[in-house]
């Protein structure tokens, strides 16, 4: 059991990054419209919370994937490097297609079918050379805050609100901005915070974050 939701790090992200979309769900219940029966919301919310652990755990998984060599030198555990090429390769598909599949079921747009597909495109590129984003220095930090925390709940926002039919006690513009805009302030935080703290593993492992370039004072 341990070898299958450590390798995902599912208890890295699971507080921290789908408890606040938990909190914009029941935001566009409050102020929804539409009668939904509660086991449609029940069915749906279980193939949310679906989408969430897949893609969460994609992300997780296909940044250690090409991690190994770094965490090797930093003398960190990296559960990937146990697989071979193949098995990566067939999981991180999986993980992919069955954080798509809830899609099938759950309410979708043309918004939030391109939000998500911008998102499964950051966590590729941020780990994957020759883009490898997590050593752009500040654009590193960006691309972390907008995967991590806007996109989802950007994501979660126009998916919940088209089933509750939610009608906004603001303009909908302000309250998509105020959530941008704190979503980013809270994952430029985060990522930051996490630079610093590994920035002796990182300068070890040879990952150039603007942190170890310039430290963490």
């Amino acid at each position: 059991m341990f070898s299958k939701t450590a390798r995902f790090k599912f208890g890295l992200w699971w507080r921290n990054k789908v408890f606040p979309l938990l909190g914009i769900i029941c935001y566009c219940a409050t102020f929804g419209t539409n009668s939904v029966f509660p086991q449609k919301v029940i069915v749906c919310l279980a193939f949310f919370l679906c989408w969430a652990t897949f893609i969460g755990s994609f992300g997780h998984f296909v940044n250690d994937c090409f991690d190994i060599d770094c965490d090797l030198r930093a003398g960190k555990k990296n559960l990937a490097a146990s697989l071979s090429y193949q098995s990566r390769i067939l999981i991180s598909a999986a993980l992919l297609v069955a954080g798509w599949l809830p899609w099938l079921y759950l309410p979708a747009n043309r918004i939030n079918i391109s939000l998500l597909a911008v998102h499964c495109l950051l966590l590729a590129l941020y780990a994957i050379p020759p883009f490898r984003l997590k050593e752009r220095g500040i654009l590193a930090w960006f691309t972390d805050a907008a995967y991590a925390f806007i996109l989802p709940a950007l994501i979660t926002l126009f998916t919940f609100s088209k089933l509750f039919n939610t009608q906004w006690p603001v303009q909908a513009e302000f309250l998509t901005a105020l959530l941008i805009l704190w979503t980013l302030l809270y994952g430029l935080r985060s990522i930051i915070e996490h630079q610093i703290q590994d920035c002796d593993n990182d300068s070890i492992a040879n990952i150039n974050t603007w942190v170890t370039k310039n430290g963490p004072d």
